[in-house]
């Protein structure tokens, strides 16, 4: 049951190299490199490679588990070719109204 709990939420696959990435999402109000780090370890432990990403107010960021794990906790904002910064913002304000709806 364990193992089932902390099973990734998303396996992407790409269609063309058949690669398959273990993604585990999370949302922080406020993030810290300790709650990153431990976020990190508990998904080092189970699965391999896997990868992380963090949702905040502020910003997005994705990370390679072994790498944030290896950093102590540091990960870095998400750059992708595909996701432009102004898409990412879209989305956080879109984070943000449901936040502030929230409470309502």
């Amino acid at each position: 049951m364990e193992i089932i709990r902390r099973a990734p939420d998303f396996v992407v696959i790409n269609t063309k190299s058949h690669d398959v990435h273990l993604i585990e999402v999370k949302f922080r109000r406020h993030m810290t490199t300790d709650g990153v780090l431990k976020d990190a370890e508990r998904m080092f432990e189970a699965w391999k490679p896997s990868y992380l990403f963090i949702a905040t107010p502020e910003a997005f960021y994705f990370g390679k588990v072994a790498d944030i794990v290896k950093d102590k906790g540091r990960i870095s904002p998400l750059k992708h070719p595909n996701i432009p910064k102004a898409l990412q913002q879209k989305y956080i304000d879109l984070l943000n109204e449901f936040l502030t709806s929230e409470g309502d």
